[in-house]
């Protein structure tokens, strides 16, 4: 998995639904880095193609499906919030990225 805020990719293994680790890794060599409890991944916001294909999250889930939120308005706060933190981590980066 690749993030616009972190130099390394991270490496997520699973067994069945449960993360069993997360790690940073190396693209050339494959090898791992660093071993991670927790990390957020930061979409490409300032993407002029995302910016315009901007789907909501319900229409990538089946017709049938069924999503239960306890708190519409904190979830939909913490999005915006967290939408915010990602166009701040890509406006900080180096050019050179």
């Amino acid at each position: 998995m690749f993030s616009y805020t972190n130099d390394r990719p991270y490496r997520i293994e699973f067994f069945g639904d449960d993360v069993e680790s997360i790690r940073t890794f190396d693209p050339g060599t494959q090898l791992s880095i660093d071993r991670l409890d927790h990390i957020t991944i930061t979409p490409n916001v300032q993407d002029r193609s995302l910016q315009e294909k901007r789907e909501p999250f319900l229409s990538y889930i089946g017709r049938n499906a069924v999503v239960w939120v306890r708190d519409l308005a904190f979830a939909t706060d913490r999005i915006a919030k967290e939408f915010e933190k990602a166009e701040k981590a890509f406006a900080e980066l180096s050019p050179d990225i």
